[in-house]
């Protein structure tokens, strides 16, 4: 089936949210239609915009699946993502009680616009990216602007954020609380989004949390990124530039249900280390390990004011 993908109008029905400086609109097929996202997406909502970034609309249908076996590109027991001959992305999901695949998405291929199908048999208002809809939906939107979700932390301090990258385990939320309690914000604990913006790399929220229910819908201009691990005392040396895109990678929400997601997401991980400190963190939760992060990172100088009767410098235009 061949579904229209021209981006919509958004209204006052619709629901925007914005994730890493990027705008998502998601507006009802009718206006009797009412949707509603779930509590932790609350932070993220924001008023309507004339040109968001992505833009769908919704509609409750449960719609067969359009595709055979061949047209399958990526799968797991949930979500598969196919290519039918009718040229758009379908993204479907799994009955988790009976196994039978329905359409969840129709999309066009940089995933900004498409149509996202509710079970006709849910009770509204409806929710129009539910799980596991929600992680393809963003992870694949954002893949095509430059942006990664990643296993880590982050905290913002006097306007310019702090990646902490590690394993389950290694001290992610520890490190995020010890920030906190002098005077940094929880942006999230558990997943975050590093996002090139020109040449300038910030990090930004998810709605996907840890342990912390604390969640900051805002961005900041990336200081560092550190590979963090518990040590006995605190050991900060800069993390070889060779091995440091690999090591991000590993902890990267890869869009591997993309043709090219690989080879993207590879691409800005590079482009990210090259304008972005990158330290190997060995920590001790005190507040020598924060003084010695900002040691190593000194704020920027601002401009120093010219003197008086001082000519401008020449622009060279």
């Amino acid at each position: 089936q061949h579904v229209q993908l021209q981006p919509v109008l958004t209204s006052p029905l619709s629901i925007c949210f914005r994730i890493a400086n990027t705008s998502f609109c998601v507006q009802p097929a009718h206006p009797s239609l009412r949707l509603a996202l779930p509590e932790p997406w609350a932070p993220f909502v924001t008023a309507p915009v004339d040109a968001p970034d992505a833009c769908y609309t919704a509609e409750q249908a449960s719609l067969p699946c359009d595709s055979s076996a061949s047209s399958i590109y990526w799968g797991n027991d949930l979500w598969r993502i196919s290519f039918p001959e009718s040229g758009n992305t379908h993204l479907e999901l799994a009955n988790p009680n009976s196994g039978a695949w329905r359409t969840g998405a129709i999309l066009s291929a940089d995933f900004s616009s498409g149509v996202l199908f509710s079970d006709d048999a849910a009770i509204p208002p409806f929710d129009p990216i539910p799980f596991p809809l929600e992680h393809p939906l963003i992870i694949g939107r954002l893949s095509f602007l430059e942006g990664m979700v990643l296993h880590a932390s982050c905290v913002r301090l006097k306007g310019r954020s702090f990646l902490f990258v590690g394993q389950s385990g290694r001290g992610k939320t520890t490190m995020a609380r010890l920030w906190r309690s002098h005077g940094g914000e929880i942006l999230n604990d558990e997943r975050n989004i590093v996002r090139l913006m020109g040449e300038d790399v910030i990090a930004a929220s998810s709605p996907w949390h840890g342990e912390e229910n604390e969640v900051r819908p805002g961005c900041a201009p990336l200081a560092a990124i550190l590979f963090i691990r518990h040590a006995k005392e605190n050991t900060l040396e800069p993390a070889p530039a060779s091995m440091a895109v690999a090591r991000l990678l590993q902890h990267a929400f890869i869009p591997v249900f993309l043709p090219q997601g690989m080879d993207n997401l590879a691409a800005h991980a590079a482009r990210v280390i090259e304008r972005t400190p990158v330290f190997d963190f060995g920590f001790t939760p005190n507040e020598e390990a924060i003084q010695a992060v900002l040691s190593a990172c000194p704020e920027p100088c601002a401009a120093a004011p010219a003197a008086a009767g001082a000519a401008p410098l020449s622009s060279g235009r």
